[in-house]
């Protein structure tokens, strides 16, 4: 099987970027391989070719399901778990792309090139606001949220969690303490406790339904 391929699935393990610009120099380690760096640009025509390669499917996947989630006939607060549940598996099942993703967000910006990363983004980024909306005039959530820090807040924290959960904070060692369902859980019961009208803070979370939803 030609690198190329192998590049552009979830056997991904390892993509650093280091120095200016942010792809100078790029080490990666695919499942049961080490590659160096000649006989990986031989796949490829240039570095942002490579870049594009490996963030590409997981950014259109998470998009295309976020409006999938939208879509559904399930109330806003439903939708806006199975958001939480979808974006926590995605960041852990592919947590390399979701990182660089996220850490290069600045570099994306900058290269017209990446365009496309910052109109999937927004596309997401309106859907969740759309869906959270929704939830205040349902009464759902509280009525004095703020939409754009609230989502603004919640991503950034989704993927701190996913980084610690894979590599912890290099100060404890109590990322061995939890699995990934008490991590999800965790998430689901701060976030809703943060969003949800105070009538409604204890009501049980459906997690199993939403899952449903999330991973169809």
């Amino acid at each position: 099987m030609k690198l190329k391929s192998r590049l552009s699935g979830r056997q991904v393990r390892h993509l650093s970027w280091s120095g200016p610009p942010a792809f100078s120099k790029i080490d990666l380690v695919s499942k049961g391989m080490l590659t160096l760096s000649g006989s990986i640009y031989y796949h490829f025509l240039t570095k942002e070719e490579m870049l594009h390669e490996v963030i590409r499917d997981a950014l259109f996947r998470m998009r295309d399901n976020t409006a999938r989630i939208a879509g559904s006939n399930s109330n806003a607060e439903h939708k806006m778990i199975a958001f939480i549940l979808l974006s926590l598996q995605e960041m852990i099942s592919d947590q390399h792309a979701h990182a660089i993703l996220y850490n290069e967000r600045k570099l994306f910006r900058r290269r017209p090139e990446f365009d496309y990363v910052a109109e999937a983004k927004s596309d997401m980024f309106s859907i969740w606001a759309r869906v959270l909306r929704e939830g205040v005039e349902a009464g759902l959530f509280k009525p004095d949220t703020d939409v754009f820090l609230t989502i603004s807040t919640v991503l950034r924290m989704l993927n701190t969690c996913v980084d610690w959960f894979r590599h912890g904070d290099g100060v404890s060692n109590e990322m061995h303490r939890h699995n990934f369902h008490e991590v999800v859980d965790f998430n689901l019961d701060f976030i809703l406790s943060a969003l949800r009208d105070p009538a409604r803070v204890g009501a049980p979370i459906p997690r199993a339904k939403c899952e449903e939803l999330a991973y169809a």
